[in-house]
Parts: C-alpha cells; sequence; structure tokens
C-alpha cells in the first residue's frame, strides 16, 4: 500500500472519531454574608459544571445558614454531619459558630471533594479551627463508621427530590444522629424546595419514613422569599422540617 493510499484511509477513518468534548467551565465564585455570621463573609468556590449539581449555591443552603446563625444558641461545642452538601455553606456557617466538631459529605467524586477541600481551607482558618471540620467523601445508605458518628445536628439541605434516595437517607440518619439518652435536642434538620410541584408528594413521603417509625416531625419555619433558582425550576422555597430523636 502506497503512502498515499495510507495517508487517505487514516482521512477516512478520522472522519468516524468522536469529536473531543469541550473543556469544563471554569469554577464560578460568589460570598454569603449576615449580620450574625462571626467574621468576614463566607466565600464560595463552585463547581464549573456538575450532573450532582454542584455548580448551584442553592437557595436552600443560604437559609439553611441563617437558620443555623440565628436559630440554633446552642450550636457552640456541637458536632455536625451535612449529607450532599455542595459548596458546604451550612457547615462553614455551622463551623464558624463555633461547633466543636463538623463533618460535611458529599458523593466521593473529585471534582466535588476538591471543591469543598478549597471552601474550607478559604474560609476556616487558624490550626484550632481547621482541625475541627472535616471533608469526607460519602454514599449514603453505606457504612458510617468512617464518619465517626453520632452527631448532635444532621443538614439535610435540598436533597428531597432525589426520591429514590429516601431510603439511604434515612439509614444513615438513623445510624449517625445522637440517641436521645446522649442528647435529647438532637435533630435533622431538613430544608427542601419543591422545584417540580408535580412531585410534591413524593418529596414529602421522606417524612413519612420518620414518622411511620416512630420519630417526631416539626415544622420550624417557612420562607418563601427567594423565588425560583433558574428557568428550569418550576417550583417555589418550601419548608424547612426538623425530624427529632423521640
Amino acid at each position: 500500500m502506497s503512502d498515499t493510499a495510507s495517508d487517505n484511509g487514516d482521512a477516512a477513518f478520522d472522519m468516524f472519531r468522536e469529536p473531543s468534548p469541550p473543556p469544563p467551565p471554569p469554577p464560578t465564585f460568589t460570598k454569603y454574608t449576615h449580620p450574625s455570621l462571626p467574621g468576614e463573609s463566607i466565600n464560595l468556590r463552585l463547581v464549573g459544571s456538575h450532573p450532582l449539581w454542584g455548580h448551584h449555591l442553592w437557595h436552600a443552603s443560604q437559609i439553611f445558614a441563617q437558620y443555623i446563625l440565628t436559630q440554633i444558641p446552642d450550636i457552640a461545642g456541637k458536632s455536625v454531619l451535612e449529607l450532599g452538601a455542595g459548596a458546604g455553606l451550612p457547615s462553614l456557617a455551622a463551623a464558624r459558630a463555633g461547633a466543636g466538631r463538623v463533618v460535611v459529605t458529599d458523593y466521593p467524586d473529585r471534582d466535588l471533594m476538591e471543591n469543598l477541600d478549597c471552601n474550607v481551607d478559604a474560609n476556616i482558618t487558624g490550626e484550632e479551627a481547621r482541625g475541627k471540620i472535616e471533608v469526607r467523601g460519602f454514599v449514603w445508605g453505606t457504612d458510617v463508621t468512617e464518619l465517626s458518628p453520632p452527631f448532635d445536628y444532621l443538614i439535610l439541605s435540598d436533597l428531597l427530590f432525589n426520591h429514590s434516595q429516601h431510603e439511604a437517607m434515612y439509614r444513615t440518619c438513623l445510624h449517625t444522629l445522637a440517641s436521645h439518652s446522649h442528647n435529647p435536642s438532637a435533630a435533622i434538620l431538613v430544608f427542601y424546595s419543591s422545584h417540580r410541584p408535580k412531585f410534591a408528594e413524593k418529596d414529602l413521603s421522606f417524612f413519612d419514613l420518620f414518622r411511620t417509625r416512630g420519630w417526631s416531625v416539626e415544622e420550624v419555619v417557612q420562607d418563601r422569599t427567594l423565588g425560583v433558582m433558574f428557568e428550569e425550576d418550576e417550583g417555589d422555597e418550601g419548608q424547612l422540617e426538623r425530624p427529632k430523636d423521640d
């Protein structure tokens, strides 16, 4: 076969190769401020794009941070676990408010973990404070040993749209929340938004898992002031529920 024929064959083969994917968009940056926030603003880095929605600063997390700073006066010295943290704003607010131990988790994806590490490093300074917060990759429903429970507060921020994962989240809550004898005020704090109103009943079925298994579920605050996040968001801001260990 001649060089010319070989070259033509290579060219023909190239016609059927998939094009290289475009590079991912760069990270974006935003900040959270509140009058009750100790120190300066919390500066947040968001991944450029992610199938698990880590590239958004969700309204839920902002209201959650406000709630932690203004409605949990005993947060100082307490242990906190956040599931599906994204940028980790509620965990960072808890750490800045003096929580004794904060474990901030999300799916063990490299981009998500690196982004969380970046946000912790940027906002939690000082050797003592930095030693009280750690980033962990965690899959809901799996063994919780490496998280070193129990925790006084669990944070679930805008996770209820993951209907197929309700049972897995419940198992994690069950095995990580401090028992009533250890801390009678231990609680799971859940803020949710029904972004798809036609599935609101499925969102709320998460709380039925707790009610039917003997847990107390209490609505603490409702906020509808922030509006929709993006065009495809069909819902509005919902309620903050607080299931408590009896």
